[in-house]
């Protein structure tokens, strides 16, 4: 991304923000993060983070609406310090990805099976299937928004919403594009407008 493309995803932002400011939506805008914070970060986790959201970090805001900041990765943050893959591996998906209808049907009945009903979710939600990205934001009711970090769709954001079990799927644009970060998050500020709730792309 260039210092000029970025200028204009990062004025969008400010002006969706005013907007939602205006009709009553928290956007919840911090200090940028230093350099020093953003490279431990780097450092801790073993990866490089795509360009657009490490400036969007620095220059822009350290978190926001619907995104976590460095400090929510801590203990006692809103994810605990969790990153729930190995984000230093590559993203193992291209397309969207879910169990289908026959493997679901394949669940155990917990009144009957409860050790392998425990142990088809543990495998449903198996950290490796997150490999290679960082959770970007909270989607609400357990679902997270993903940032690609490694691997062949590095820079662009996902779903993970095997909580409502739709699987893990690639944010998109309705051409079917799978968004960049700075794509993504201006649509979700779109998307959420005088609305309640969470956008859904």
């Amino acid at each position: 991304m260039s210092s000029l493309s970025f200028e204009k995803f990062a004025e969008e932002v400010r002006r969706l923000w005013a907007r939602l400011e205006k009709r009553g939506h928290a956007v919840r805008q911090r200090p940028c993060a230093e350099g020093k914070e953003v490279a431990a970060f780097e450092q801790l986790h073993g990866i490089v983070l795509p360009r657009a959201y490490r400036q969007f970090l620095l220059r822009v805001s350290n978190g926001g609406r619907f995104l976590y900041s460095l400090k929510d990765y801590e203990p006692g943050g809103a994810d605990g310090a969790v990153v729930l893959g190995d984000p230093r591996k590559p993203f193992p998906h291209r397309n969207a990805w879910n169990l289908t209808e026959e493997e679901f049907a394949r669940m155990p009945d917990d009144g009957v099976d409860y050790a392998g009903y425990q142990a088809f979710w543990q495998q449903y939600f198996r950290p490796e299937l997150i490999n290679g990205a960082i959770p970007l934001g909270d989607a609400g009711c357990g679902h997270r928004y993903l940032l690609v970090v490694t691997g062949r769709e590095r820079g662009k954001v996902w779903l993970d919403e095997r909580g409502s079990e739709i699987g893990i799927f690639p944010a998109t644009n309705s051409e079917g594009k799978h968004l960049t970060f700075p794509e993504f998050y201006v649509e979700v500020l779109k998307q959420l407008g005088g609305k309640r709730g969470r956008p859904r792309l």
